[in-house]
Parts: structure tokens; C-alpha cells; sequence
């Protein structure tokens, strides 16, 4: 199961949980998730997003907002800089 993880292919739903989730077939490995495509246009405009981008596009409450970026960052598509009000998501990688 740790390489699945690893390969994040699937990955905890509570931390030290049992239940895992999938993430995405492997076929679609290098492919961003679904729920992340909405925030894709401005991820690579301005080379970043914010809980309030989040927010505003997503129409999420401010708790679901930091749960949604800290699934992107656990799942690696996001890497967090900062803390608190001034914490911003960039792109882990090039992967889109």
C-alpha cells in the first residue's frame, strides 16, 4: 500500500486511517484531478492560488477550501508556501 501511496495513486482519507481512496486510473497518472481543473487558468496565469481563490471559485466555505488544497498538497499536485493568511499553492511540478 505505501508504494500506492507514494505513487499517488491512492492516499488516506484520515491520517493513520484504514480507508483509502484512488485517486486516479494509472492510465491517467500524469493527468490533474477533476476537482482541480476549475483553478488550472489561474494556477498558471499567476503562478499560484490562495485559499480565497479557492473560495471564489469553487464556491467552498473557508474549511472546505483548506481541507480541498491540503488533499492537492498530500496528493502532490499543489506544494504550500507560507503559513497562516499568507500561505499560497504553486504547482509541484510541471506536470499540466
Amino acid at each position: 500500500m505505501i508504494a500506492l501511496i507514494r505513487k499517488r495513486l491512492v492516499y488516506q482519507r484520515k491520517k493513520d486511517g484504514k480507508v483509502y481512496e484512488v485517486i486516479q486510473p494509472l492510465d491517467n497518472a500524469n493527468t490533474p484531478p477533476e476537482e482541480l481543473k476549475p483553478l488550472l487558468n489561474l494556477l498558471q496565469h499567476r503562478g499560484y492560488i490562495t485559499n480565497q481563490n479557492i473560495r471564489e471559485t469553487m464556491g467552498l466555505d473557508r474549511k472546505a477550501a483548506l481541507r480541498f488544497s491540503e488533499r492537492m498538497v498530500s496528493l502532490g499536485w499543489l506544494e504550500r508556501e507560507g503559513d497562516g493568511r499568507d500561505a499560497r499553492y504553486v504547482s509541484f511540478s510541471n506536470k499540466y
